[in-house]
């Protein structure tokens, strides 16, 4: 089972497509039929993938040192997509869950600072509910 990351904006972020040749963090749309939509609060919904092709590229627990640069790399580039909206004052949530979860009710819900997200220490976790916002 895969875990799935979610991003809602008020705002159109840039997407680009899973590349199995150029393995890397994308995000796509979410179709509006999708339930996961049913989280967030924004317009705009994204399943953000990793350079695994899926979630599971969020995961750094048991990973070897090399393993681990490339999973912190799709963090940095997750920061990266949502930052200037952050930092803009608009509207960012993220929401993670096992695959076939996306209904389920978030069993946690915080707010983080955008810097939060590139700490090597911070993790997605299932039925996770984020608002994002400016550390500035």
């Amino acid at each position: 089972m895969c875990l799935a990351v979610y991003i809602g904006s008020e705002i159109e972020l840039k997407e680009n497509a899973w590349n199995k040749n150029e393995p890397n963090f994308y995000i796509e749309a979410v179709p509006s039929a999708n339930n996961v939509r049913k989280q967030f609060s924004t317009t705009h919904v994204y399943y953000a993938g990793s350079h695994e092709g899926c979630g599971c590229g969020f995961f750094k627990e048991a990973r070897e040192p090399e393993e681990f640069e490339n999973v912190q790399e799709n963090y940095k580039n997750l920061a990266l997509t949502i930052k200037n909206a952050v930092e803009a004052g608009r509207k960012i949530q993220l929401f993670s869950c096992w695959e076939g979860d996306q209904a389920k009710q978030p069993e946690i819900k915080v707010s983080i600072g955008l810097s939060e997200i590139v700490n090597p220490e911070f993790e997605f976790k299932e039925l996770k509910f984020l608002n994002v916002v400016s550390n500035a």
